[in-house]
């Protein structure tokens, strides 16, 4: 259906057949459609039919008792809710609870800077529930968790939501499980990897403490894993047996000892692997150069030592950041970093390689942006140029500090 203007058309109100209605705005920023002749009482009032209501980011305007009422009085079959984004103001009315028919519930980005009611886990179908970015507060209601039908939860960017993951039985239906910048904390039960259907798991921003259990290598359907910015400690899980994974992001922590190769071997689709700020130490493994869908090795932080041995390098390697710095790596930069030819950044500075480079050799790396390898115990020959390889046109960044140089390298044919 389309809008008349800027207005939802009252006529619509007059359909009263409708099962669905959909007048989402697709850009979630500035509301462009308005409900208001009719307002949300007025629209639904005749729809005892209506199944499924999306109004996402259209400007209802309504406070809690307003559009909470409105909706359980006039659609008791309703099944789909799905209000993101419409300056509504909570909190939500017990009210709800006649809609026993929901199982879908978006009422992300809203204010109802509130607690969260425990009522929610009386939805026996409920199958979706999406409250980020909705100012809540309180302790989460435990409850909420165990609702068996339950396959996204969505909770992030409520800084003052608190509660600790609870034990999770065996046979749930949650796969996404998102709690970024909330206050949950304490430590994630080895009950986590009972969800055998988890394929997104983000509690970045958290106050998480303690190991990652080592169950969530039983996560194998999970493609997407954030567990950055909390008190993780101890050893990284494996996850050779997550070959759908595409993220791992266990950035900010405080996790340690090496990490054995077999636990990363076979992820075909990583495309980013961010372990920076933890204490991890041992070699490097060198079986990350050989995934084949690497983008993004940011590893930088830590207490890696030993030599960056050579490696082979994957036929139409994609590997887009090397980011190395600021760990304890020695010895010459071996020459199978020239064969990245996707790099755009390449950072190995505050480490402890030695021996000469020619700063010539990475023209071989045409995409290369950024480039640091200050405070190593390099020294960088920039006098000498290649003509038979293009000139780094694309540098923006070049950091060389320490490096012993004895002439500046020649930029002059550099692009403003």
């Amino acid at each position: 259906m389309r809008s008349l203007g800027h207005v939802i058309p009252i006529e619509v109100s007059c359909l009263t057949k409708l099962v669905t209605i959909d007048f989402s705005v697709f850009y979630l920023g500035v509301p462009t459609l308005k409900l208001e002749n009719p307002n949300l009482r007025m629209l639904v009032q005749n729809l005892t039919e209506l199944r499924e209501l999306y109004l996402n980011g259209v400007n209802i305007s309504a406070h809690w008792k307003e559009w909470c009422q409105a909706l359980s009085s006039s659609v008791p079959n309703l099944q789909v809710l799905s209000l993101a984004s419409c300056y509504l103001y909570g909190p939500l009315d017990s009210s709800l609870q006649k809609l026993q028919s929901l199982s879908s519930i978006r009422l992300d980005s809203n204010n109802f800077s509130a607690p969260v009611l425990e009522f929610l886990a009386n939805f026996s179908n409920l199958t979706q529930l999406r409250l980020s970015s909705c100012g809540l507060y309180g302790t989460f209601p435990e409850k909420i968790f165990q609702v068996p039908t339950l396959q996204i939860l969505d909770l992030s960017n409520n800084k003052l939501l608190l509660c600790s993951l609870p034990e999770f039985p065996q046979n749930r239906s949650l796969g996404t499980l998102v709690l970024s910048d909330t206050k949950f904390s304490g430590k994630v039960s080895n009950s986590i990897g009972n969800l055998k259907r988890l394929t997104r798991i983000e509690l970045a921003g958290c106050d998480f403490s303690g190991a990652i259990p080592n169950s969530m290598a039983d996560l194998t359907q999970l493609v997407y894993l954030d567990l950055s910015y909390n008190k993780f400690s101890g050893p990284i899980p494996p996850f050779s047996l997550s070959k759908n994974l595409t993220r791992i992001n266990l950035s900010h922590n405080y996790l340690t000892v090496p990490i054995p190769f077999s636990h990363l071997d076979g992820l075909v689709n990583l495309v980013t692997l961010d372990l920076r700020d933890n204490s991890l130490n041992g070699s490097l493994p060198m079986l990350l150069f050989s995934l084949p869908s690497l983008q993004k090795i940011q590893l930088s932080n830590n207490q890696f030592s030993g030599p960056l041995s050579k490696f082979s390098v994957v036929p139409f390697s994609v590997l887009e950041t090397l980011d190395l710095s600021s760990n304890n790596l020695e010895g010459p930069i071996p020459v199978s970093v020239f064969d990245l030819h996707c790099l755009n950044i390449l950072d190995l500075s505050s480490n402890k390689f030695n021996g000469t480079v020619l700063l010539s050799s990475f023209q071989k790396l045409g995409n290369l942006t950024n480039l640091s390898l200050s405070y190593n115990n390099l020294s960088i020959n920039s006098s000498v140029g290649n003509p038979t390889l293009p000139r780094l046109l694309n540098l923006t960044t070049l950091k060389l500090a320490s490096c012993k140089l004895r002439t500046l390298p020649d930029l002059s044919t550099h692009q403003d």
